[in-house]
């Protein structure tokens, strides 16, 4: 190698083994032959003829394997088309089946589970392929799935439980990533009105079959009498609060930074206080230096998952937009656009690249899907970027260089009464304080086991003041670099990378 080994040592600190292809637990059953029955379970618009439903959803008991439902899901759609299994009538831990069509238009079957309000692949795809087809719009999807999967993950629910179900499409495009994952829904899905065991649904007999031309199982209707599902009733619109006058005084300070800086001199100073025309809401007035927005966020971990945003973006124009919005759960930390807007705008400047804005919130909103009620304590989120956004309607960015600070306890905005952090010792770029010599630190050393006139050393620790930061200690012999390294496998490729050049 060239530098020597020795002077571009790369520590793995951490090894993940990833399987990329999709695989069954159990070998998948025969498919239903031709002119088979299936029961009807939902159909969107109620009592639509199948060819012409929006959403229609059936299920039949395997023929050659019980312990499996066979399922035939048929729709317009133009990215994907789901059924969701949710236990609680929430999008929150529900078990989703999709058929979607992947970045090569090619319809593809994808077995999810939602972490949270956002939808990630599951490790072990558990569905078996029957007929797969997308045409003018619309998919026609057959397949088979395990009544209970023994998904050792535990992101498949057992399909013999009362569950209720999520009827989803994606009007556009619907798939990411290599294997395919599903992006967010069009629309609020409809949720069915009670939970359902599907599979006692489906034992009793289901009536006459119907063949399609080209002689593939078709779902006969059903004259069982479900309950027709119904989508959620849409947020009512949000009635804003009175613009009042207000002096700096009538507001909570939360944060300063640099701790104890004026307002115009602060990299990024927040206050709050209860709208006094409508104690429902709160007023909220953000200022500091940034090119592209500003946004406080609330986090019941100190993590930027699963975060309600609040933010003001700049426009093309210089003009500043507010934004409500909302950091998805796992498997990323991306930032999306709520559906529901439930923010009111107040007023806004930018200039000299600093934004100003002031807007109302409702401390409890009526959207409680992306919406945290804010009289409950959460970490705070400090954010700021500099990349400009082009996103219209307006959305907020990646943070970039700028990141992110946290309050250093769990807080009521509601009830706090003074400045909650960040810790005075966080400077304005957003890093903690200097590295401390001390304290229990990982160490990695060459030649392995030196304690002395070593060529290499690594030590690691998490920070004394914000256990967020790590803290790493770099030593060795060379005139160059010295680096250290992150991989998901013991491969240079796609490392992560620290150095002192």
């Amino acid at each position: 190698l060239d530098p020597p080994l020795e002077t571009m040592a790369f520590f793995a600190v951490a090894t993940l083994l990833l399987c990329l292809a999709p695989f069954h637990l159990n070998a998948c059953p025969t498919a239903p032959g031709s002119g088979v029955s299936y029961t009807t379970i939902y159909s969107i618009p109620n009592g639509c003829e199948q060819s012409s439903c929006d959403y229609f959803l059936a299920a039949r008991l395997n023929d050659a394997d019980p312990t499996y439902l066979d399922f035939w899901l048929e729709g317009n759609a133009g990215g994907w088309i789901a059924v969701g299994f949710s236990a609680t009538s929430s999008m929150a831990n529900a078990d989703v089946l999709a058929c979607a069509l992947d970045s090569s238009s090619t319809p593809v079957l994808i077995d999810a589970w939602n972490p949270g309000y956002s939808n990630t692949r599951d490790a072990q795809q558990d569905l078996c392929s029957n007929v797969l087809e997308h045409d003018s719009g619309r998919f026609t999807c057959s397949f088979a799935r395990a009544i209970n999967t023994g998904d050792p993950n535990g992101q498949d629910l057992q399909l013999d439980s009362d569950l209720y179900l999520l009827l989803a499409t994606r009007s556009t495009t619907g798939t990411s990533g290599n294997p395919p994952e599903l992006q967010q829904h069009s629309s609020t899905p409809p949720i069915s009105p009670s939970a359902l065991n599907v599979v006692s649904l489906v034992t009793p007999p289901a009536i006459s079959p119907s063949v399609s031309s080209s002689e593939q199982p078709v779902p006969s209707t059903s004259s069982s009498s479900v309950p027709m599902a119904t989508p959620m009733p849409p947020t009512p619109p949000l009635t804003c609060p009175p613009a009042s006058p207000a002096s700096e005084s009538d507001y909570r300070v939360f944060a300063r930074i640099p701790a104890g800086c004026e307002r115009s001199s602060c990299t990024y100073y927040l206050a709050v206080r209860t709208n006094p025309d409508d104690p429902e809401f709160l007023d909220f007035e953000l200022e500091g230096d940034a090119q592209s927005w500003i946004a406080i966020g609330l986090s019941k971990t100190a993590s930027m998952r699963a975060t309600d945003v609040s933010g003001c973006v700049v426009q093309a124009d210089n003009s500043v937009a507010v934004v409500d919005a909302w950091n998805v759960d796992a498997p990323s930390y991306s930032n999306v656009r709520d559906k529901n807007q439930e923010i009111c705008p107040k007023s806004s400047s930018f200039v000299n690249n600093r934004i100003s804005c002031n807007f109302s919130r409702p401390i409890v909103s009526a959207d409680t899907d992306e919406d945290l009620p804010m009289n409950d304590t959460y970490y705070l989120l400090f954010g700021r970027g500099n990349t400009p956004s082009t996103a219209q309607p307006p959305a907020l960015n990646y943070h970039g260089p700028l990141t992110p600070v946290w309050s250093d306890s769990l807080v009521d905005i509601t009830a706090a009464t003074g400045e909650v952090g960040p810790p005075a010792e966080v400077g304005p770029d957003g890093c903690p304080s200097a590295p401390s010599t001390d304290g229990d630190f990982l160490v990695a050393s060459l030649p392995g086991g030196c304690t002395s006139d070593c060529s290499y050393t690594v030590r690691i620790k998490k920070n004394d003041q914000d256990p967020s930061f790590l803290d790493f200690f770099l030593e060795g012999e060379t005139n160059g670099w010295i680096a250290v390294g992150l991989s998901e496998t013991d491969d240079m490729f796609n490392a992560d990378v620290f150095s002192c050049v």
